[in-house]
């Protein structure tokens, strides 16, 4: 296949990046009934926005018709911003490759991941509206006939960063060093694969590094008059990755992240991840999926809600839970540590990059026949 989207975004700024996947996904003029593995989506339209496409769509399974906001609503408007134009494939001709740092440090034991993938927009779309229908869709018992309510707005990361603070390796140092840093002594954006870990040094109580993570949205698309009901911070881990929990109980929160320049992270935002929750239940390593298809998702709470920004960018941070208490984890023996990797935005345009799942209220009535709503 040409990968010919693929190519010319080759060199290109975000934004632009972002207008040319959008106007290609436009221009496949996808419409009528879909049947999916799990459910059937009838798009009603889709067009161009600033940032990203909009569909209007309904949907079914099943049990039948599949409601949206409340449950009476039949058709949603769903916004897709920075979306994604490639799938996962085992036989696709695009490949990215992951690096699975050595526990002991050692470089010439690092392992290298290549996951492939096809350029396939109309399918990534598609994939796209699976996963939001499965998160956001209710029993259709209630459906009203014709009426267009909520909007639900998928927003894929703009730029992330992995940033890590090392402490006098292999030995090992205070856990205060690691946590109190001003800034990361490492910092990784290329890696599709990395996420937040804590490390224990080899010598007793010692730890040697400390990973935080943060990524920026784009969700200025959605109105300054919605009101934003619900939303959703999800990551899908590594094909193959593994995680570690030699350093057992640890948990992942999410957090605030407030960068010095929302366009270019660096080591010194490794301060500037906050403690309070933005989520109210956190993600154990136990039970962290790193199956490489399904997304750890953590559901906002108000905080986290009123946090979201609609007019520019929405700054979402995570940490282990005993990074933000401040209490340093049982040690480990032998460098143990506890791990989970990402798949982030280095792997950028996969339906698997870093996503927001937020629904929202517009201020005006949104029940009424489809056609009428859009103009016609």
């Amino acid at each position: 296949m040409d990968k010919l989207i693929t190519t010319t975004l080759q060199g290109k700024s975000y934004d632009d990046k972002v207008a040319i996947k959008s106007q290609e996904i436009a221009n496949l003029g996808i419409a009528g009934e879909i049947p999916r593995k799990d459910v059937t989506i009838t798009i009603e339209s889709i067009e161009t926005i600033d940032g990203g496409v909009e569909v209007f769509a309904s949907a079914s399974n099943g049990s039948g018709p599949i409601g949206f906001g409340d449950g009476t609503i039949e058709t949603e408007r769903f916004r897709i911003i920075n979306p994604p134009i490639l799938v996962p494939d085992p036989d696709g001709d695009i490949e990215i490759t992951s690096v699975i740092p050595s526990k002991d440090g050692d470089t010439s034991k690092n392992i290298a991941i290549v996951n492939t993938y096809r350029e396939d927009p109309q399918e990534a779309l598609l994939q796209v509206l699976e996963q939001t229908i499965s998160d956001v869709g209710k029993a259709g018992d209630a459906i009203v006939r014709g009426k267009v309510g909520m909007t639900t707005t998928t927003v894929f990361g703009a730029r992330d960063l992995a940033m890590t603070k090392g402490n006098n390796y292999p030995a090992g140092g205070a856990y205060s060093v690691l946590h109190d840093a001003s800034s990361a002594s490492g910092t990784d954006t290329s890696n599709p694969t990395v996420g937040v870990q804590i490390r224990g040094g080899n010598v007793s109580n010692q730890f040697d590094n400390l990973v935080r993570y943060g990524v920026v949205f784009d969700t200025s698309s959605i109105s300054d008059t919605d009101t934003i009901t619900g939303a959703t911070f999800g990551v899908v881990g590594g094909n193959g990755l593994t995680k570690e929990e030699t350093i057992t109980g640890q948990t992942i929160a999410l957090v605030g992240f407030t960068p010095a320049n929302q366009s270019s992270l660096a080591a010194g935002d490794y301060s500037n991840l906050g403690t309070t929750k933005y989520a109210d239940t956190n993600i154990s390593v136990t039970s962290y999926d790193t199956g490489g298809t399904n997304y750890n998702t953590w559901t906002l709470n108000a905080t986290g809600i009123a946090a979201i920004s609609v007019t520019g960018n929405t700054c979402l941070g995570s940490r282990f839970q005993s990074d933000i208490d401040n209490s340093a984890p049982t040690w480990a023996s032998n460098n143990g540590g506890a791990y989970v990797g990402y798949n982030t935005v280095a792997s950028s345009g996969t339906t698997h990059d870093p996503k927001m799942v937020i629904t929202s209220t517009p201020a005006a009535a949104t029940s009424g026949n489809f056609l009428t709503l859009l103009g016609v």
